[in-house]
């Protein structure tokens, strides 16, 4: 069983490498007065402050009744609007709660303002009882009362929450009037799909294939649109094997070494060869038994390679159980399109960066050397890729490196790995938040 450690934090507001205290940290507001640094308070509401979440969203920035530490940053806001919400896109950060998905790393309980997750428990007469966790860190449960489609709180919150005839639909109204309505996937599990404000205002929250929030739009069509990447949580247990610093295919090389000429040096009779592709080779670096062998693409390049090949000292092709990252891979190319034979079929993640395929051999075994194939024109996509080696199997985080506001506005996030000092484990800890006015607001970590 793995435990998440808790990691206090420090935060700076920087512009450029100097500390500025009275600087505001963005220019992503909307009238140029109020800053994009921590807020007080909780611009979520309403919102209690009971024994079920103590402290997650009071006045103050610290709870005594559980020692939570609490931090609102508002990040980005869409400039106009139509309806009573803005879209602003709020971080949320709480020492002592660790409810949901790491969306902002994995070290720090960071959650953002479009984050609500609800689960549902079911009987006989269909779902009894539902735990939503609120964008800021409160968690609620509510049970079927007498009356079957309305559900009650067991704590002090004011919120109600009904369920359809269809048994498909859930709508949570909160006091302001406002209601969010969460409908139920094929594979039982439930999320938002849009929220209504008291005028009837329709916010809809769109999904990727791999089931993250992708983009808010609101009723004119302003919208904040997020990117994902993946980081390594376990990255201190590899060993590079190898590296490309060579990737070439026949499209690429000039004919005198096999390369496909374009039709304007063949002449008008002669019609153009088409492109080619290559295999290359490296030799592995390290004499070392791996059960776990992977290729990892370079930043902001993808892992996107059609077919590899990792080889033991006899020449033998090594075979196990096709693997990828945290991250589902676009459908169709998938991580066993890798190892199958045909060149003409790909694996490609979802993420520009951090994501990875490889073999799961069973057993450690020793790598002497690795092909790869490269596509036609597709060199200059592998070049920094690299070929690891671990006997700890390899898992990644999914984390939020961009969102995008409509109007061309944009806050980007960092990361960086915290290594556990007694186990082989890392966390990824958001360390700085950017702005386009080259502001930043930056974090550091100490394990408690």
């Amino acid at each position: 069983m793995i435990f998440k450690k808790h990691f206090s934090m420090v935060a700076a507001i920087l512009t450029g490498a100097i500390a500025a205290q009275a600087v505001p940290c963005g220019n992503n507001n909307t009238g140029g007065t109020t800053p994009d640094c921590p807020q007080s308070g909780s611009d979520d509401k309403p919102c209690p402050d009971s024994a079920a979440a103590p402290g997650a969203c009071t006045s103050s920035s610290i709870s005594l009744y559980t020692g939570n530490e609490r931090r609102v940053v508002r990040d980005l806001e869409v400039r106009g609007g139509v309806g009573e919400h803005a879209l602003t896109w709020t971080r949320y950060g709480n020492s002592r709660m660790s409810n949901g998905i790491s969306w902002l790393g994995n070290a720090h309980n960071w959650r953002h303002s479009y984050q609500w997750e609800f689960t549902a428990t079911s009987d006989a007469s269909g779902p009894s009882s539902v735990v939503v966790s609120y964008p800021n860190g409160v968690r609620f449960t509510f049970n079927r009362s007498a009356d079957p489609a309305l559900f009650l709180s067991v704590a002090a919150a004011t919120d109600r929450l009904a369920l359809n005839a269809a048994r498909d639909t859930f709508t949570l109204t909160r006091d302001n009037g406002w209601r969010y309505v969460f409908v139920v996937l094929p594979n039982k599990t439930w999320r938002l799909s849009h929220f209504l404000d008291t005028q009837q205002n329709t916010y809809t929250l769109t999904y990727d294939s791999s089931n993250r929030l992708a983009q808010i739009t609101e009723p004119a069509g302003r919208f904040l649109k997020i990117t994902y990447t993946a980081l390594p949580i376990n990255a201190q247990s590899d060993t590079q094997l190898a590296s490309i610093t060579t990737a070439k295919d026949g499209a690429s090389l000039p004919p005198s070494e096999g390369g496909a000429p374009t039709g304007g040096t063949q002449g008008p009779s002669v019609p153009p060869r088409p492109p080619t592709g290559l295999w290359n080779t490296v030799a592995s670096s390290s004499k070392v038994a791996f059960r776990y062998l992977r290729y990892q693409g370079p930043d902001n390049k993808g892992s996107r390679i059609p077919e590899l090949r990792f080889r033991d000292s006899q020449g033998q092709v090594l075979t196990g159980t096709p693997f990828s990252g945290a991250v589902t891979p676009v459908p169709g190319a998938e991580a066993a399109k890798a190892f199958d034979g045909d060149t003409g079929s790909w694996f490609v993640s979802s993420v520009p960066s951090g994501d990875f395929v490889g073999l799961d051999l069973g057993t450690p075994k020793t790598v002497a050397s690795i092909d790869f194939y490269v596509p036609p024109y597709g060199g200059p996509d592998l070049l920094r890729g690299r070929f690891l080696g671990t006997n700890q199997k390899p898992a990644t985080v999914t984390v939020i490196s961009k969102v995008e506001s409509s109007d061309g506005r944009a806050v980007t996030y960092d990361y960086g790995r915290l290594d556990d000092p007694t186990l082989p484990l890392s966390w990824q800890a958001l360390t700085a938040a950017r702005y386009g006015d080259g502001t930043a607001a930056a974090y550091a970590y100490t394990q408690a």
